[in-house]
Order: structure tokens, then C-alpha cells, then sequence
């Protein structure tokens, strides 16, 4: 079994789930959290938002709800909008697969090499152009990529 899934899904999008779990007093399923973003999201996608989530530990799962981790929750439920990037960034310098891209990356490996080192080494499941979408394109959205 792959310890690692990565899908392919916006950073922002992953913030403004985690932002909605830090306000409420109670755990949500995923047919809360899609009311919260107004329908707006498909349920596959949302669904993989919450794995995405979980993966960062930006969130956690009990039975068929989630909860906000608590060692972000104040940041979380302060910070503005524009601000999200910043646990967001966090989590993510924390992340194996992304430190692991992010080092093949700074050893002049290309993106899509990089991110075919990290399937391989880590087993990770899915397709190698929709990993490297997202570990590219999270670490823009956290600044620590151009």
C-alpha cells in the first residue's frame, strides 16, 4: 500500500477547507464542507482536497468528519485570506515528498524528473504529470517556488 498520495488539487482551495474546519465548533464531513463552498466543487474533488489535506497534516480524519489540527488552529483562524499561504508553507517545508522534489529541483534535475524520483523513491500512487502539477504548483502557491 502507497504511503503517499498526492493529488492534483489548488493549494489555495486546500487553504479555504482548512480556514472553514479552523471556524467551526464541530467536526465536518465532506457533504458540510461542500455546503460551505456552495456547491461549487465536485465530491471527487473535494474528496481529494480532504486527502490533500490530511497528507499535510493541515487536517485530521475521525470516522467520516474532520477536524482542524489543533497546533494550527489559532494561526489558522487568524490569518486573512491572504495570509493562508503561510501555514500552508509550513506544512508543506515539513512534507517528504515535497522536500524530496524540492531537493532534485535545486541539483538541476527538471521538474518532471524530480517528480519522477519522488513516485519511485516513495511509492507514490497516481500519474508522475499530475504529481509534479501539484508539488509544483503548491510550492509556488507557498512561495518557496518560482
Amino acid at each position: 500500500m502507497n504511503r503517499y498520495v498526492i493529488p492534483d488539487v489548488s493549494a489555495k482551495l486546500i487553504m479555504e477547507v482548512v480556514k472553514i474546519l479552523a471556524h467551526s465548533p464541530r467536526a465536518l464531513d465532506i457533504s458540510d464542507i461542500m455546503e460551505c463552498l456552495g456547491g461549487e466543487y465536485s465530491l471527487r474533488y473535494i474528496s481529494d482536497v480532504l486527502v490533500a489535506c490530511c497528507q499535510l497534516k493541515l487536517l485530521k480524519k475521525c470516522n467520516d468528519s474532520y477536524l482542524c489540527n489543533e497546533e494550527d488552529l489559532d494561526i489558522i483562524k487568524r490569518a486573512d485570506r491572504s495570509e493562508l499561504y503561510l501555514p500552508f508553507r509550513r506544512k508543506l517545508q515539513r512534507y517528504t515528498p515535497f522536500l524530496l522534489y524540492a531537493d532534485f529541483l535545486s541539483k538541476g534535475y527538471s521538474s518532471l524528473e524530480a517528480a519522477s524520483r519522488v513516485k519511485g523513491i516513495l511509492e507514490v500512487s497516481g500519474s508522475i504529470k499530475k504529481i509534479e502539477k501539484a508539488l509544483r504548483s503548491w510550492g509556488v502557491y507557498a512561495g518557496l517556488l518560482t
